[in-house]
């Protein structure tokens, strides 16, 4: 359930990213669309036509914006994008000696798109000859060296804005559209550690053990003492390869998984320069509104000291609460510095009936981070609203200068929101491509300890009754104990191909082969064995798990009773199921292996929605396993 939750953030990420990015835009194109409709300090076209064409190229402009942020780390489409960049510049300098003023912060949205769209000298080479013609379009509207000076920093911090919620919500997506490769890069890693230990644990062992067997069986015709020394030596051998396939299992279930290569140096690496976009776009800010400040001739230095300190307290705050968005320890101290914000945002206008719109930006930002869910959205509008009330009543502006003052915040207060936002965003899908890296990694560390298990040991438990019967019957009856050491052989070799089973994830022997397995080795155990099988061919998973229990099944036998007589029944039910019963005497009080071979067991049938069930009555021990017929496919997650 907490993989489900996890994927379904992981899908989300890149919705809200893009959702975040779309609302700036919106923003931004209102921005400059709405001083058409402000008195302004240098004519602008105001007839229905000339606003028609506006709105025309501001959707004509957005609209190839957005496209540019679908392509952005797409090589196939570089050309596009830079046939694209070519339209947009035509679409911000063309229009603009017709409509001055109102195209003048239309700028941004071309320096954003070359940021992302140019590589390497050119992208750098672009921001100034950007930023230069943007610096000439407002000579020649405003012929102020302040207004210049001020509008171009907002251009460029403007355009760091479309750049970051643009390159950082291709970077959600991107991220979450790679966790499915990580997880398979972490189990792919995970076999690879898997593969060095069995082969250096038990690959090396039982090649060996093949060769001393193919000795033993030329020396059986004449050489008895010497068989019984190899045949002891095989013996001890055996026994140590299936102590050391059970603590290699035990070791695969119960360690933690290896590195999956997110470390969170990595992590610190890729949330490095989205700090520093985030940090660039906050002095941005603060720096063009002292640049705004100085326009205008009535200023005051004390006023000017106090709301730069203010501003500075202020942007200073917003990265702690950002960095303590989401931490339930930090909820008190978010809290605290929201209401020190919006202390030093009243400041000015309380002391100097003077608005300062970087501080309502950075509060309406800042309190959609610190503030609970159900009122942070009330609280971003409050703020802004504000704006608008303040600007009305107590700076005493125009109506339509005080929907402005409201929309100028509004688009600030988004735009740090959405850089901070998608920041957090980065953070929180690299964290969740580990977290399913290290849940896949697990799972496949507990199949794999699961198979070893089930798989190997029961080969190894044969080698090791064959070569133990070939032992007793070495120098008494020496064609039975031929027969033993082959069979034993031939185990010893089935294990060894089994060990890239086990890696690769394919399933068992058939359950035909099964039956004639389990029948074998117990009769070989000198146990009687009578079978009722199910010769209907069973779907592939159903049948798979079978053939897993009984092996388990026939292994705890073997170890844990005395048995003489066992019997083995597999049957269909009218319900759709399939049941498989084992059933031996000389039980031991305390059969079975609940920490691994029983608990194995039960997983694999619950998996597939069955139950496993033991008795132990009267000497006899009953193995009861139940799988729905129609468990085509397991319900838990697999790899």
């Amino acid at each position: 359930m907490a993989v489900g939750r996890d994927r379904h953030a992981a899908d989300m990420a890149p919705r809200l990213a893009n959702a975040i990015t779309v609302a700036v835009f919106l923003l931004h194109a209102t921005a400059a669309l709405q001083t058409l409709f402000v008195n302004t300090r240098t004519p602008v076209p105001h007839d229905p036509a000339s606003v028609a064409v506006a709105v025309a190229l501001l959707g004509t402009l957005f609209a190839l914006q957005l496209l540019q942020t679908r392509w952005v780390d797409r090589p196939e489409r570089r050309t596009a994008a830079l046939l694209v960049l070519a339209v947009q510049a035509g679409l911000v300098y063309l229009p603009a000696w017709h409509f001055a003023q109102a195209w003048v912060g239309l700028h941004s949205f071309l320096l954003g798109t070359a940021l992302l769209v140019l590589r390497g000298p050119l992208r750098w080479l672009a921001v100034p000859a950007v930023l230069a013609g943007d610096a000439l379009h407002q000579a020649l509207v405003y012929y102020s060296p302040q207004d210049v000076g001020y509008g171009t920093v907002y251009t460029l911090t403007s355009g760091l804005v479309i750049f970051g919620v643009s390159r950082l919500g291709a970077q959600v997506a991107e991220l979450s559209a790679t966790r499915d490769e990580l997880a398979r890069g972490a189990v792919a890693l995970q076999r690879a550690e898997f593969v060095r230990d069995i082969h250096a644990t038990l690959g090396d062992a039982l090649t060996s053990l093949v060769m001393r067997g193919e000795l033993a069986r030329r020396l059986l015709a004449g050489h008895p003492q010497q068989v019984q020394r190899e045949l002891a030596a095989m013996r001890t051998a055996g026994r140590r390869g299936l102590a050391e396939a059970r603590k290699l299992a035990r070791g695969y279930r119960d360690a933690p998984p290896c590195a999956t290569g997110s470390a969170p140096t990595s992590q610190r690496a890729l949330l490095r320069p989205a700090w520093a976009l985030l940090v660039a776009v906050l002095v941005g800010f603060l720096v063009s509104r002292q640049l705004s400040a100085l326009q205008f001739p009535n200023f005051h230095t004390t006023e000017l000291v106090v709301g730069t300190a203010c501003m500075a307290g202020l942007v200073a705050l917003h990265p702690l609460q950002v960095s303590w968005a989401g931490r339930p320890s930090r909820q008190g101290g978010a809290r605290l510095a929201l209401a020190a914000q919006a202390a030093l945002a009243a400041l000015p206008v309380l002391a100097f009936q003077s608005l300062h719109m970087v501080l309502a930006n950075v509060l309406a930002a800042s309190a959609l981070f610190a503030l609970p869910h159900r009122i942070r959205r009330s609280a971003f509008a409050a703020v802004v609203a504000c704006v608008g009330l303040l600007g009305l009543f107590a700076v005493d502006t125009a109506p339509l200068a005080a929907v402005n003052y409201v929309i100028i915040a509004l688009n600030g207060g988004l735009s740090i929101y959405g850089i901070s936002r998608l920041l957090l965003m980065v953070s929180e899908v690299q964290e969740l491509r580990r977290e399913l890296a290290e849940t896949a990694q697990a799972a496949e560390r507990l199949r794999l300890g699961r198979d070893l298990h089930d798989l190997l040991g029961y080969s190894l438990s044969t080698v090791a009754l064959k070569l133990d019967l070939a032992h007793r019957l070495a120098t008494t009856q020496p064609d039975r104990a031929l027969c033993e050491l082959d069979q034993a052989l031939s185990a010893a070799r089935a294990a060894l191909g089994e060990l890239g089973t086990v890696a690769e994830g394919h399933r068992g022997p058939s359950l035909q082969q099964e039956y004639a397995t389990v029948r074998d080795t117990l009769r070989s155990a000198g146990i009687a064995v009578r079978l009722r099988t199910e010769q209907d061919p069973l779907p592939a998973p159903v049948e798979a798990t079978l053939a897993f229990v009984l092996r388990e099944a026939t292994t705890n036998l073997l170890r844990h009773s005395t048995a003489r007589r066992a019997r083995l029944t597999v049957r269909k039910d009218d319900d759709g199921s399939v049941t498989a019963e084992l059933a031996n005497d000389g039980a031991s009080a305390s059969p079975g292996e609940p920490a691994g071979g029983l608990a194995n067991l039960t997983h694999r049938a619950t998996e597939f929605g069955g139950t496993l069930h033991t008795h132990h009555t009267g000497g006899w021990f009953r193995l009861t396993v139940r799988i729905p017929l129609a468990a085509a496919e397991p319900s838990g997650p697999h790899s």
